[in-house]
């Protein structure tokens, strides 16, 4: 068998051989035309039909060298080896095969249709487009010799080959050619190729000289056929059914241009082109190219340049803004699964089921239901977010925050304010980070039901509310309201230079007693001055404060301060409230820069 792979025009074609062995009825030479002894040829339409005569036991199981009064019906090979009478001989009847070919009053170039030979044994080419006996079975697919054959010479090249003959009807064009279903359209070195017409369309609004390259190589039925639309170049359908690249009356170079459907069945390659299952409308407005649908069904690159969908069901990638330079869906992933819709630049969806990318290189690596979106804040766009499985997760208007997996769990509130920018959720049920507050950098470990509202915060257990900067926050189950028994930790912090009473922070901030609540607190302290290695001290401070549901703050009972340890006595600790606050406050000593950490151990009760 020949093996060969077709390049310049026929690039993106390489029909496989289809061959059987049937009785050699007279010699024949490797090469040789022949044509099948069948005289019922209304029983034989397709090669897989043929293939039911490759049997000894078969009547009309025998070929002959083509005879010069062929019938204009028949069914025909090329001999892919030699035999003699009653040997078995491989025969191609369908594909890219060597054959010899006879060029009768032109010159034989690439795109030349061909047919049988009058003399009997080879194929053909007139001196116009149709063969001498008015059949096509073929259409040269390389040039013979260094690019042509000289007229009334034979050569022996390759040909892409059809064995059920048609009578010539005038359909080949422009130098083109055609062969028993298929057709060819454009000049010698702009070829465009249609198999299986007419069931298949390549179809052009106007005369764009650019538009060549264009291959459907299978696939169709006469009712739901392949087509691919519009004057650009380099598209192919490969096989499937019901399958469109363009959009019918379109013109322009670019459009769909060098995209590819590998198979399946009701895709799309075109803007706002629908197939009956894809609802989403775009807003966009420019129609993608060098997109790629490898199979499944009901896949849509509606637009979006560079788009691949690799498989799955009714699954879309398509632009949401059209003022966004960003948010076209280009280079947009889809590997399968159902529903999936990608619409942010670079966003992917490796799976599942009804999982949405709608801002830019976001991630979604499966589950069920789980969606990134808000591609943009004005001109801040937010990006890299990740959801690697789960249900029912969202991430909204967030830079490169993640959600690792579990169900209901959310990051940020809003689409258009960044509220969760980094933050991450390791998993469990119905977890939040920055519920309608900026709570950046933050993450929830896990559990059920926690939230995080505020900065550089976590959050665990079940029930948890972080509303502090820099609090974690561990949640013992609700009595009635979310973060009502608790407790939290907080490493505050501060630096002295002087002898001033100092308040220290966490992260900046000064935590800050819920309304309605009590905390017992424990806070351990250490202090250090840093030009010196003997000048250390430690404290430990205990107590309880509590805050009224109308705000006012107290000190429960008198706190303890225990010194620890200590190497200078002038040093000391104290503790107070402020506002909404709880303090404590750290005096040091002139002209020495000392360093104080503490951690803040908190027990929460609300109610």
């Amino acid at each position: 068998m020949i093996s060969l792979v077709p390049t310049g025009n026929l690039g993106g074609l390489n029909p496989s051989i289809v061959s059987v062995s049937p009785i050699a009825g007279s010699r024949i030479s490797a090469g040789d035309l022949v044509m099948f002894d069948i005289f019922d040829t209304s029983a034989v339409t397709d090669a897989a039909q043929l293939v039911q005569f490759d049997d000894k036991r078969c009547p009309f199981n025998v070929v002959v060298r083509s005879p010069v009064d062929a019938p204009s019906a028949s069914v025909w090979g090329v001999a892919l080896s030699g035999a003699e009478i009653g040997q078995r001989v491989k025969v191609a009847v369908t594909g890219l095969v060597s054959a010899t070919v006879y060029a009768s009053g032109a010159s034989l170039v690439a795109g030349a249709s061909v047919g049988p030979d009058a003399v009997g044994g080879r194929m053909t080419q007139a001196s116009s487009t149709v063969p001498s006996l008015g059949i096509f079975m073929g259409v040269v697919a390389t040039p013979f010799s260094s690019g042509a054959v000289s007229s009334n010479q034979s050569a022996t090249g390759y040909v892409l080959f059809d064995g059920f003959a048609a009578i010539a009807s005038g359909s080949a064009s422009g130098g083109g050619g055609g062969l028993s279903g298929a057709v060819a359209s454009g000049t010698a070195n702009q070829l465009n190729y249609v198999l299986n017409s007419p069931s298949n369309v390549i179809e052009f609004a106007g005369s764009d000289p650019d538009c060549y390259g264009n291959v459907i190589s299978g696939g169709g039925n006469s009712v739901q056929k392949n087509i691919i639309y519009g004057d650009t170049s380099l598209r192919t359908i490969s096989g499937g059914y019901n399958n469109v690249i363009g959009v019918q009356g379109t013109t322009g170079s670019t459009a769909t241009i060098a995209s590819t459907i590998g198979g399946g069945a009701h895709h799309r390659i075109a803007l706002n082109a629908d197939n009956g299952e894809n609802t989403v409308t775009p807003a966009g407005t420019t129609t993608p190219d060098h997109g790629t649908i490898c199979g499944g069904s009901y896949g849509l690159i509606a637009n979006g340049s560079y788009g691949t969908i690799c498989g799955g069901t009714i699954n879309t990638i398509y632009e949401t803004d059209a003022t966004s330079a960003t948010a076209t869906g280009a280079y947009a992933f889809i590997g399968g699964g159902v529903y999936n819709i990608v619409s942010g630049s670079g966003g992917v969806v490796s799976g599942g089921n009804t999982n949405k990318v709608l801002a830019q290189n976001g991630f979604i690596g499966g589950g069920v239901n789980n969606t990134i979106d808000g591609s943009k804040e004005g001109a801040n766009i937010k990006s890299g977010s990740v959801v690697s499985g789960g249900s029912g997760n969202t991430i909204r208007c967030a830079v490169q925050a993640s959600i690792v997996g579990g169900s209901g769990n959310s990051i940020g509130s809003s689409t258009t304010v960044d509220y969760g920018l980094y933050g991450s959720i390791i998993g469990g049920i119905n977890n939040y980070i920055g519920n309608g507050v900026y709570a950046p950098y933050s993450t929830v470990l896990g559990g059920l039901g926690n939230t995080v509202n505020s900065s550089t915060a976590i959050a665990c257990g079940r029930n948890a509310l972080a509303t502090n900067t820099g609090q974690f926050s561990q949640g013992g189950q609700q009595f009635a309201a979310l973060g009502d028994a608790q407790s939290s930790v907080f490493v505050i912090k501060v630096q002295t230079t002087d002898a001033a009473s100092t308040t220290m922070t966490s992260m900046g901030s000064t935590p800050v007693v819920p309304l309605d609540t009590t905390w017992a607190f424990k806070c351990m302290i250490a202090a250090r001055n840093t030009g010196s290695d003997s000048e250390s001290a430690a404290y430990e401070v205990t107590g309880c404060v509590s805050r009224a549901s109308g705000g006012t703050m107290r000190i429960v009972g008198t706190p303890t301060v225990t010194t620890v340890a200590e190497d200078v006595a002038a040093w000391n600790v104290a503790v107070a409230v402020g506002g909404s606050t709880l303090q404590f406050n750290v005096t040091g000593e002139v002209g020495k820069t000392i360093r104080w950490v503490g951690r803040l151990e908190i027990s929460e009760v609300t109610g």
